[in-house]
């Protein structure tokens, strides 16, 4: 059967490269070939057909495709996949690398409140989270960082951003004992751009 196969696909080639679309969405979903999965990054980017680049991209299922490819792809179907995997992605993310500046773009370019707070507060990158508390501008949550924030840099930047003289109380009330250098920043911020709410 395989030397059946093989005969077929010198005659008529393999069906990934069929010109018909939707049979060579059907093999790249569906096939195990060898030959064919050396060629799925490819697919991915080059076929013409979005729904063989979608099938390809989904069997390789790795971030360049998503964060480079993916969100810039034509079709909306593949960004729309590529918006659900990106984050994801960009969470998991534990090293500096070629594919940093892409990220740092993927956070700028987002408007999910919920990603960005949960890139600042849980990516182990400081860049990663310095980016996405720069896209948040929520006084509770930038006392948060003010208080949990391992960075001394990015930690004084967040509470550079705070005005409310109820967030800094809070923050100063929290610090008090825990962090006695961030509660004089506070407390100097009290005194030079707020007034305590108590």
């Amino acid at each position: 059967m395989a030397d059946l196969m093989s005969w077929k696909d010198r005659l008529i080639g393999p069906r990934w490269e069929h010109k018909d679309p939707e049979v060579r969405a059907r093999a790249v979903a569906e096939l195990d070939d060898p030959k064919l999965k050396k060629q799925l990054p490819d697919l991915a980017v080059d076929d013409p057909d979005p729904r063989v680049r979608l099938q390809a991209m989904l069997r390789v299922d790795h971030e360049v495709l998503w964060l480079r490819h993916g969100l810039q792809d034509p079709d909306e179907t593949i960004r729309k996949q590529a918006a659900q995997r990106a984050p994801r992605l960009v969470l998991r993310a534990d090293s500096e690398d070629e594919l940093s500046p892409i990220r740092q773009q993927w956070i700028r370019d987002s408007d999910d409140r919920e990603f960005l707070q949960r890139v600042a507060t849980h990516s182990p990158l400081l860049s990663l989270r310095r980016t996405a508390l720069e896209k948040v501008d929520s006084p509770g949550f930038l006392g948060n960082r003010v208080i949990d924030e391992p960075d001394d840099d990015l930690a004084l930047s967040a509470l550079e951003r705070i005005s409310q003289g109820s967030t800094l109380d809070r923050i100063a009330d929290k610090l008090r004992r825990s962090n006695k250098t961030r509660y004089r920043w506070v407390l100097d911020r009290l005194a030079g751009g707020s007034e305590p709410s108590g």
